[in-house]
């Protein structure tokens, strides 16, 4: 299981190392080479996530939901 955020991030850092290396050697291929392979990963699990979510019934890729605390200090 990992949560949504961590899957952006570890797809994003793909990405970023092949832009840097595209770069380093002053040609488009490895930037290409990784924006496809980022598509080609996040689309994947995507299908992956909804098999998981229609035969088990959980997903293997969690949202997680941060809910604000309205019960702070009150004032007089």
């Amino acid at each position: 299981m990992i949560w949504r955020g961590q899957y952006t991030a570890i797809l994003a850092l793909i990405f970023i190392a092949g832009v840097v290396v595209s770069f380093i050697m002053e040609s488009v291929e490895p930037g290409f080479a990784a924006l496809t392979f980022v598509i080609l990963a996040h689309v994947g699990v995507g299908v992956i996530n909804l098999l998981f979510r229609a035969f088990l019934g959980r997903p293997l890729v969690y949202d997680v939901k941060i809910m604000s605390d309205d019960r702070g200090a009150k004032e007089d």
